[in-house]
């Protein structure tokens, strides 16, 4: 037996409590953080009308709860294992250690580094700095914040979900904005160009967003008492935070575009805050900023438990700077920058587990099928193939196929 099934302990009926207390303050706060809605408009409020991005906005609420959640965090909570426990059953007992389980890890090391990025990019401006990646100030709030939440992840989940009462205030920040840039709202455009282009691109920005913690997803629920709270932390905690915050943010960039025609190639909504809330913009970005203390501490704590999980004999300390040097390092690197690569990369290597987990609940009986032996190469298959589907926007294809390439993160996991 691997060193970690050999270590890893079902969590305890008797440790289990409801939807309120970890799943929707968990996801919420996710959705609620910078790194969802920060170009959430770029190819949408451009190609289409709002009809056309709040139905998508819903749909991409719903699959990231149906097809990509569900399945998984029932399992975890059947058996009270974690995503890597859980995985070697399609992957093998040695396959598993590696996919999913340190790749989760590492996927949400690189969160935490597109965290520590948008929390120097939203910190620095407050102090009349303009957050250049190349300078020290960058680098010490990024440095600092990785450091310090891959520290907090280390922490249990029950002292961790008390920082989602902090997401009150990107909650005002939003809201405020939008009361800043409704009038402008009127001079978006009804008739646009691509409206499927649009609908299927929001889609992806929700379910490729969702993806990665939906793959790891049982590790919450298996502190879930029943099916029904896996219902509910669907609904309050994925489903109406994806729809509520999409739709203000894409207001809010569409409105602050038609109050300034100079905005009208720009689609960063931390700029269309800033543009229409004016002087106060100092006021406003602190907000936000406060909106990543969760978040960073959810992800940062998914990042030490998968890869603490995977290997059991290395010290959590240690585990804990490698997390903060490698989301520093993701930080200094300027990768997050470039979102709408950096989330679809995320999307194609995490959609294709919550797929493989969901065939293999399905075909046994909607039940998890125990541990299998070694390594299964038909399960790394179908994680390859799954990932080649998702990576099909960054190709260098021709205009026509990329023009139906999206939602990839839902065509990979299908596929």
């Amino acid at each position: 037996m691997r060193s970690y099934l050999a270590h890893t302990k079902p969590n305890s009926p008797t440790n289990r409590s409801s939807w309120q207390r970890y799943g929707a303050p968990c996801y919420a706060s996710l959705f609620l953080w910078l790194g969802f809605y920060q170009l959430l408009g770029a190819g949408t409020v451009d190609r289409a009308g709002f009809g056309t991005l709040f139905f998508g906005l819903i749909v991409g609420g719903a699959l990231s709860h149906w097809l990509f959640h569900l399945i998984p965090a029932t399992m975890g909570m059947q058996t009270g294992y974690p995503t890597g426990v859980l995985g070697s059953s399609t992957f093998g007992s040695r396959g598993a250690q590696v996919v999913p389980g340190l790749l989760l890890g590492l996927v949400q090391t690189a969160w935490l580094g597109a965290s520590s990025f948008y929390a120097a990019k939203t910190l620095l401006p407050v102090f009349g700095m303009d957050g250049d990646l190349r300078g020290a100030p960058f680098f010490l709030v990024a440095g600092f914040w990785s450091c310090l939440f891959a520290l907090v992840g280390l922490r249990p989940l029950s002292q961790i979900i008390w920082l989602a009462l902090l997401c009150l205030a990107p909650a005002l920040g939003l809201l405020y904005a939008l009361l800043e840039a409704k009038d402008g709202i009127s001079a978006h455009g009804l008739d646009l160009p691509e409206p499927y282009a649009a609908f299927t691109l929001t889609v992806h920005s929700v379910t490729g967003f969702f993806a990665a913690t939906a793959a790891l997803s049982p590790a919450v629920s298996r502190f879930f008492a029943s099916k029904k709270d896996l219902g509910a932390a669907g609904v309050y905690g994925i489903i109406i935070p994806a729809v509520v915050v999409g739709s203000i943010a894409l207001l809010t960039v569409a409105g602050a575009q038609g109050l300034d025609p100079g905005l009208a190639q720009n689609f960063g909504y931390l700029d269309a805050a800033g543009n229409v809330t004016g002087a106060l913009s100092s006021v406003i970005l602190p907000l936000f900023l406060a909106g990543s203390i969760p978040a960073s501490g959810f992800i940062a704590w998914m990042a030490n438990d998968s890869i603490h999980v995977m290997l059991p004999g290395a010290p959590r300390a240690v585990v804990a700077a490698g997390v903060g040097a490698g989301s520093f390092l993701i930080a200094a690197l300027g990768l997050p920058e470039n979102l709408p690569v950096f989330l679809t990369v995320a999307a194609a290597l995490c959609a294709p587990l919550c797929g493989i987990m969901a065939a293999d609940y399905w075909q046994h009986e909607k039940r998890w099928p125990h541990t299998r032996p070694g390594v299964n190469y038909a399960g790394y298959g179908a994680w390859a193939g799954g990932f080649l589907v998702g990576v099909i926007p960054l190709l260098p294809l021709p205009e026509h196929f990329l023009a139906v390439a999206h939602p990839s993160s839902v065509f990979a996991c299908i596929a």
